[in-house]
């Protein structure tokens, strides 16, 4: 089955995503099942900081249109998102995030650094925004989900770009598998081959600093033809594990269900290419 769907049916969807995939690890699959969409006790996702503030830069960035559709901005809540009134909120908007004045600023200011920035728009303009979509994976036949930030037809092949901001710019350039990049380039290049029928050509990333003081701190980087498949087998493998062990708990068995990881697959050096020095 493939079809175009809604962000909150995508949420719903029992499919596997790349974000839930990032969270697999075969020593330690209590991580990945606590929010599996396959576990009927899956806990309600836990609403960050920085998670709000890098999805509110994400829909200023690229969407700016459905800001009101996918955010509730309230000062009524406090300073905590652990707080009474946050869940009273969030409760009463269910499909919406949660976030204040302060967070908006923040928010606008960061995207007008990328909006200056010539190199960005260069990446961006041209490019469309995609809506969620669904597919059977067709190896494993495991429901698979997927939302791409932005994607760009250029006469070379298909181009994805992702848009990512982080508190620890320098640890995530020296590692980026500490973001679980590969299996989501794996993940996303499945899904513009089953959408369209055709490889990805390349994947951007844009990665932009939080931190206060440094939030002009830009970097972009990329996947291409040359390191994609490597990152097509990590997610063939990962695919592997996680079936076999779906299959386990649908059987009635009792895995370990540990959730202390040590440690995340490494990048190799060579699968991420530097487009531009950082900023």
């Amino acid at each position: 089955m493939k079809k175009d769907i809604t962000d909150n049916e995508y949420y719903e969807i029992k499919a596997l995503s790349k974000s839930q995939l990032k969270l697999w690890d075969i020593r330690y699959p209590g991580r990945f099942w606590k929010n599996c969409t396959w576990n009927e006790q899956r806990e309600l996702l836990e609403h960050t900081d920085a998670m709000a503030l890098g999805q509110l830069c994400h829909c200023l960035f690229l969407e700016p249109e459905a800001l009101k559709d996918k955010f509730v901005v309230s000062d009524e809540w406090g300073k905590s998102r652990k707080n009474k009134g946050y869940a009273e909120i969030r409760n009463e908007n269910p499909h919406k995030l949660v976030v204040n004045t302060k967070e908006v600023e923040q928010a606008t200011k960061m995207v007008s650094y990328l909006q200056k920035d010539p190199h960005i728009q260069l990446y961006i303009n041209g490019a469309k925004t995609e809506k969620p979509f669904l597919w059977t994976e067709p190896t494993y036949k495991m429901p698979m989900k997927a939302k791409l930030d932005a994607i760009r037809n250029t006469p070379e092949g298909i181009v994805v770009i992702d848009y990512k901001t982080t508190g620890q710019m320098d640890a995530v350039l020296r590692n980026p598998e500490t973001m679980g990049l590969m299996l989501e380039v794996g993940t996303y290049a499945q899904c513009v081959k089953q959408k369209y029928g055709k490889d990805m050509h390349k994947f951007l990333y844009i990665f932009q600093s939080t931190k206060e003081g440094e939030q002009d701190r830009i970097a972009v980087r990329y996947f291409d033809e040359e390191t994609i498949p490597h990152c097509k087998k990590k997610l063939d493998y990962t695919l592997y594990e996680v079936k076999s062990f779906i299959e386990k708990i649908e059987a009635g068995e009792n895995p370990p269900m540990s959730n202390t990881a040590e440690e995340f697959f490494y990048i190799p050096p060579f699968a991420l290419n530097f487009l531009e020095d950082q900023k």
